[in-house]
């Protein structure tokens, strides 16, 4: 079982269709009205809150753990998303949530195409 879990950045003053800005941002389009990811920085917070998870040596985007799942994580420069399989506890989980909180990305679920960021 895999759960998948994406987040981006409005500029100030925008909002686009959540769904059609997943869309473009998952096929790796530049959208305009998001603001740019300081994705090194998002991957130094992971490193460290997942510092008990190894990295794959070859495919630095993918963690694995033996007994807590594993995830991988694909970015573009606006842009995080995580896909996590296996047994990850739901601490673990709100860990990404948590991180992207930080750098004012709220979560997004296209399955309901809700982005939790209380906009209707």
């Amino acid at each position: 079982m895999s759960m998948n879990y994406y987040f981006w950045k409005y500029k100030a003053g925008v909002y686009l269709d959540n769904q059609k800005t997943y869309e473009a941002l998952s096929s790796g389009d530049y959208v305009d009205g998001l603001e740019e990811l300081p994705i090194n920085v998002i991957l130094d917070n992971v490193a460290l809150a997942f510092n008990d998870y190894k990295q794959d040596e070859f495919d630095k985007s993918s963690w694995e753990s033996r007994t807590q799942g594993s995830f991988q994580i694909y970015t573009t420069p606006q842009f995080f998303s995580v896909d996590v399989y296996g047994q990850m506890p739901q601490e673990n989980i709100n860990k990404f949530i948590d991180i992207m909180l930080e750098h004012d990305c709220p979560l997004y679920d296209p399955q309901i195409n809700v982005r939790f960021d209380g906009v209707e």
